[in-house]
């Protein structure tokens, strides 16, 4: 079993550091951010998937006695949901056949990235890394799938996204935005994933 099987989503801060202590650095930057998101995502009014995605930019110096759990400044948050996050406009009932629009046309939410995309300061995501996280109806993490969004993976690269990073079943990967970007392009062809397509854990 993966060292990253997601806390309860009550825990406190104080369980989260002890546990980051039995991690590697890079082991307890992921566990702290797809906290986060997972936090975010649970403000989903979303009736069919609840999402959140966090952005963090490198920091610019490392403050002596910081931890290395951070790994970065978060930049912004977002959840996926309808316009407006009003219910009101939720159209999560509706079915629509695959192929009758695209990828994107799929939903009636906002995503969760692009809701962190607009919201962040755009002169600091050059070199930034897009955490996704999808939950269940308790909080807790569940694996998000390959990547899919074209809507996304376009946006993220076009701002200077760096790096996506993903929780699989098997546990976290990361991948860079332009790996990212074709292999949602790669998506309906619907090609079992191999090692090159699965992304590079670090």
């Amino acid at each position: 079993m993966s060292p990253l099987v997601p806390m309860d989503p009550g825990a406190s801060l104080a369980e989260l550091l002890q546990r980051a202590d039995e991690l590697s650095a890079c082991e307890a930057r992921w566990l702290y951010w797809f906290r986060t998101a997972c936090n975010v995502a649970q403000r989903s009014l979303c009736l069919k998937s609840r999402c959140g995605a966090v952005l963090v930019n490198k920091p610019s110096y490392v403050q002596e006695g910081t931890s290395p759990l951070f790994g970065g400044t978060l930049l912004s948050v977002g959840f996926n949901g309808p316009p407006k996050n009003d219910a009101a406009y939720r159209r999560c009932g509706l079915t629509t056949p695959s192929k009758a629009h695209p990828k994107a046309g799929r939903t009636c939410c906002v995503h969760a990235e692009v809701r962190a995309l607009l919201s962040a300061p755009r002169e600091r995501l050059v070199g930034s890394t897009l955490y996704f996280s999808r939950v269940n109806e308790l909080g807790y993490l569940q694996p998000s799938g390959r990547p899919w969004c074209t809507e996304c993976s376009k946006l993220a690269l076009d701002l200077g996204v760096e790096k996506w990073v993903l929780w699989h079943a098997d546990g976290p990967a990361e991948y860079d935005a332009d790996h990212y970007d074709w292999l949602s392009n790669r998506y309906d062809l619907a090609l079992p994933a191999t090692e090159d397509e699965r992304g590079m854990s670090k």
